[in-house]
């Protein structure tokens, strides 16, 4: 997997990440759709996953407005990859379930109950067999906050260091 997603655990890897979704856009741009779409695949369905997800579609909109002509949301394909049987999984079913509502509304497409087993430069391959086709892969499951944080001085954290309230 760390060969061919960028995970986001760090501030350099999102401005890796930052980066390389600019230049896949630029070049989709440039090309004005000759490639077909861009694919972007994200794997993990809690909040990070599902804000990327989202924002990723605002991003186009203002790379449009600032010269990335030939890009448009209905140029974006955006799936969601998650393990589990519901994104947002530490939220209540309802919350996760109008998050899931909206990601579709916007052009996602959201998986569930799908495991990632591997992934090569074109794409991810799932326990099921399927193959999702990805021209830059996120990985976002599993993501916990930074080492420090359980090392603050009479605040509790839990098995992924956040803060406990």
């Amino acid at each position: 997997m760390k060969e061919h997603c960028i995970f986001l655990d760090n501030p350099h890897q999102a401005r890796r990440f930052h980066q390389e979704m600019l230049n896949l856009f630029l070049k989709y741009s440039a090309n004005l759709g000759a490639n077909g779409k861009v694919n972007i695949a994200i794997v993990g369905g809690g909040a990070t996953g599902v804000e990327l997800s989202a924002e990723l579609h605002n991003a186009v909109k203002q790379l449009h407005s600032y010269g990335y002509k030939g890009l448009s949301n209905e140029a974006l394909n955006v799936t969601l990859v998650e393990a589990g049987e519901r994104i947002l999984p530490a939220l209540p079913p309802r919350i996760s379930g109008a998050a899931h509502s909206e990601l579709t509304k916007m052009g996602v497409r959201v998986l569930t109950q799908t495991m990632v087993t591997s992934a090569d430069e074109g794409g991810l391959h799932t326990k099921d067999g399927e193959y999702i086709a990805a021209d830059l892969m996120v990985w976002a499951a599993g993501i916990k906050a930074p080492d420090f944080m359980k090392d603050i001085g009479g605040l509790e954290t839990n098995r992924i260091n956040q803060l406990v309230v």
